[in-house]
Order: structure tokens, then C-alpha cells, then sequence
């Protein structure tokens, strides 16, 4: 009969969290085929989905310390890896507007011990999703939208009340979009 492999990574990764080095074999075996599937459900390119996992897996051994033995193993791994493929959107995304080339972004985001790994999966997956349907929107929409998070003027070319307008009607499309895939 073999050992659960959540009962595995949990037991693997508090060895790992008190600096028994040699539990980082143990976690890899345990931990490796999870995220890089999960990294492959959220990145269609199998090349990126790989490059995640293995940033991922180097964040986990990178902050083991600060691991909790008293959650899930699996969450807490599962979280960086979520906020690691949200990296390499963001990455993309940007390469993609030409407003920073790939090499310049290294921030990473970092988990502390009192961070709570689901709420930091929800958090990820629900910013993969609304950079996903605020891709969906035309690129004047999509201009429009990062104007007004980011409080900048926009076009000084047109009047204020027509800009006001404009903004208005692309949250409502971006809403509307985030509506029917929520339906909230």
C-alpha cells in the first residue's frame, strides 16, 4: 500500500521547513508532477508551463523556512505556483505592449508565514482571470480601463465628458464580461 502523496509532501515539507536537507528529494518527487500540472492547465505553452514549475519549485525550496506545518502542503506549493504563472503572464503581457522587455521583470512575489496559501491561490486565479477578459476587450477599451486604475488623464485630445463617457462604457463592457463568466 502506498503513502498518500498529500500525507507525503505535508510530512516531507516540514522536514524540509526544520532544514533536514534531505527532504528536498522527497518534496520534489512529491511535489513536481502536481505543480507542473497545474502550471500546464493555466499555460497553454507546455515550454512556459515547465519554465513556471521549475521557478515555482525553486520559491518553495527558496522559502522553506517559512513554510507552516500546520496547513497543506500542496496549498502552500500550489500558491507559489499560481503566483509564478501569474509572473510569467504579466511578463508576456508586457512583452507583448512593449513596455518592458521579458529580462527586466524579475519581482517575484513572496509568502510569509502568516499568509494564507488558499486566499493566495483565489487572489492569483481571480487576477488570471480578469487580465484574461480584460484581453478580451478592444484595445481602446483595454486603454481606457488601464487609464482609469492607474488615475491617469488619458487623451488630453478629447473633452473631459466624452473621455468620461468613453471610460464609463468600457468598465460597463469589462463588468458585463466579468458578469457572464461569474454571473455576479
Amino acid at each position: 500500500m502506498t503513502a498518500d502523496p498529500d500525507t507525503t509532501l505535508n510530512a516531507a515539507m516540514a522536514r524540509l521547513q526544520r532544514g533536514d536537507r534531505s527532504a528536498f528529494e522527497p518534496v520534489f518527487d512529491a511535489a513536481w508532477p502536481r505543480v507542473l500540472a497545474w502550471c500546464a492547465r493555466a499555460l497553454p505553452n507546455h515550454a512556459d508551463a515547465e519554465d513556471a514549475a521549475q521557478r515555482a519549485l525553486e520559491r518553495v525550496f527558496e522559502q522553506a523556512s517559512d513554510y507552516d506545518p500546520r496547513r497543506s502542503a500542496l496549498a502552500w506549493v500550489l500558491a507559489i505556483a499560481s503566483w509564478e504563472v501569474r509572473t510569467l503572464r504579466t511578463r508576456q503581457l508586457r512583452a507583448l505592449r512593449r513596455e518592458r522587455p521579458l529580462d527586466e521583470v524579475s519581482e517575484r512575489p513572496s509568502m510569509h508565514p502568516g499568509d494564507d496559501p488558499e486566499a493566495l491561490l483565489v487572489s492569483a486565479d481571480l487576477l488570471s482571470e480578469a487580465e484574461t477578459i480584460l484581453r478580451g476587450l478592444s484595445a481602446e477599451d483595454q486603454q481606457l480601463v488601464d487609464d482609469a486604475l492607474h488615475g491617469r488623464a488619458g487623451d488630453s485630445t478629447i473633452a473631459p465628458a466624452t473621455l468620461r463617457k468613453r471610460r464609463q462604457r468600457a468598465m460597463d463592457r469589462l463588468r458585463s464580461a466579468w458578469r457572464a463568466l461569474h454571473g455576479h
